[in-house]
């Protein structure tokens, strides 16, 4: 289902969450190639200047793609708790679940599983990725919203959990200009900047 089609991001039997995004994916998948390439081209060096060869292109390699999935991977920080928590609103009732903080330079990701997955006769499997903006956003008005802010209201609309819709409200911009997003934004885009 797609969240664009105005349906919530639940994943059914024949689905799974996104544990590996796929810019990390296509990083790796990149990087075997080249290394596959160059061990195929490899025979056509001299044999003294094929070891010197080898080491630059492989720590280079190594180096290169180690910062590319710094950049583009969510594992920057990666916490998680299990917790019987309230699940929707107007469902009265407790849900037992994991809920994972994936942090990364260029966003978040939020998910909810449950454990058992059926509960409250409904699969209890979300999951949502939201990406930093330089742009914060300001209390109070829909054109200058930021995107947690955008994000938060889309999300009330498709009466995402709570728990998901708390942790996105805890990086919005609250009325007294007090936001994590905003410290957690910052450093990821200067790293990026840095990288």
């Amino acid at each position: 289902m797609s969240r664009f089609l105005g349906h919530t991001t639940i994943f059914t039997d024949g689905q799974s969450l996104d544990f590996l995004d796929l810019s990390t994916v296509l990083i790796i998948m990149v990087s075997a190639i080249l290394c596959v390439s160059y061990i195929i081209v490899l025979p056509g060096f001299r044999d003294r200047s094929r070891i010197f060869l080898s080491m630059r292109f492989f720590v280079s390699l190594f180096i290169g793609t180690t910062i590319l999935l710094s950049l583009y991977g969510h594992e920057w920080e990666v916490g998680t708790i299990n917790t019987n928590i309230t699940f929707k609103p107007y469902k009265p009732g407790k849900v037992q679940a994991d809920v994972s903080l994936k942090l990364g330079v260029r966003g978040v990701t939020i998910a909810l599983i449950g454990t058992p997955l059926e509960q409250m006769n409904e699969t209890v499997m979300y999951s949502e990725n939201i990406y930093w903006e330089w742009t914060e956003g300001k209390p109070g008005g829909r054109p200058q919203d930021g995107v947690f802010q955008r994000h938060l209201r889309d999300a009330k609309e498709l009466l995402l959990p709570f728990p998901i819709l708390w942790t996105i409200e805890w990086f919005t911009v609250i009325g007294e200009n007090v936001s994590y997003e905003n410290t957690l934004s910052t450093a990821g885009w200067y790293t990026h900047l840095l990288l």
